[in-house]
């Protein structure tokens, strides 16, 4: 009788203790959200301190980094990520959201304001010879030496600077350079150091703007299109986490901050990582409002 209560008794235990390794693995696989994440520094910074916010409500945070923008739109469409917080839509990364577009929901305006991406001039240029839009280029090609300095070929900005030339009319007295960011970098600077027109590819956010004056030229006839920087997220995930869906909507981080920490990022040597925390511990409050 002794014996069969020990192993009543050792059977209860073990059931329970079961039972409740069951519900802890429930909760954990629950509460564990996996957030894309790109390699752009402001994508890194953004990513982080949505994923702070996110940890510090109970959940279980993972980065998954990708590299790649067709990768990163099927990996939420297939559910192994979440959601990915920097979409450039609807223009840009359009496509990529039209191949997925069955698992996919949409939202959020993370900077509260479009995400410009175009030609850009230095302002003593676009001053001197009243330059402020693609439709005033035509006949300036000599004052440019005939070149547009961009980054890696095939890319949204390079494709879409080649439709450019074409609907402007301008393929005959530019081109388009290819290369690289540090390369297109390179020859903005070294240019505007010397007073130089020069024309290249840019987009914001970006700390140049913070460093120097370049202004974007008007487009017109909208070849590059409008883009706001979106959430695109698995649909089972947002159907299952609605709480995590609100704060997504709500989440705003000024364009204006942004470049800053990019700009202390380049130039002061601070991560990308101490620069989350920082302004997450400054804006605890307005962080707070998000899940409202």
């Amino acid at each position: 009788m002794k014996i069969s209560k020990k192993i009543l008794s050792m059977a209860a235990v073990l059931a329970v203790v079961a039972a409740l390794t069951a519900g802890l693995a429930g909760c954990d696989s629950e509460k564990t959200v996996t957030i894309g994440r790109a390699q752009w520094n402001y994508d890194v910074i953004q990513a982080n301190i949505i994923g702070m916010a996110i940890e510090e409500k109970g959940y279980d945070v993972k980065m998954r980094d990708v590299y790649e923008m067709g990768l990163m739109f099927a990996a939420v469409g297939d559910g192994s990520v979440d959601f990915y917080p920097d979409a450039w839509l609807p223009a840009l990364q359009g496509t990529y959201l039209e191949a997925n577009e069955d698992t996919i929901v949409v939202g959020g305006d993370v900077y509260g304001e479009d995400v410009p991406l175009r030609w850009a001039i230095p302002g003593y240029t676009a001053d001197e010879y009243d330059i402020t839009s693609i439709d005033d280029l035509e006949g300036k090609g000599d004052l440019f030496g005939g070149k547009i300095y961009g980054y890696e070929a095939g890319t949204g900005g390079s494709e879409r600077s080649l439709e450019a030339l074409e609907a402007y009319g301008l393929e005959d007295e530019y081109e388009l350079i290819t290369g690289s960011v540090p390369a297109l970098m390179a020859e903005l600077k070294a240019n505007y150091d010397a007073g130089n027109p020069v024309m290249v590819v840019l987009w914001r956010p970006h700390p140049i703007f913070t460093q120097m004056d370049v202004r974007m030229l008007d487009d017109p006839q909208n070849v590059f299109g409008t883009n706001y920087v979106r959430y695109v997220a698995h649909d089972e995930f947002a159907e299952n986490n609605p709480e995590i869906v609100t704060f997504l909507d709500n989440v705003r981080i000024p364009l204006a901050d942004v470049e800053e920490m990019m700009l202390l990022n380049e130039e002061e040597g601070y991560t990308e990582d101490e620069l989350a925390q920082n302004w997450y511990d400054e804006n605890k409050s307005t962080i707070a409002t998000w899940w409202q």
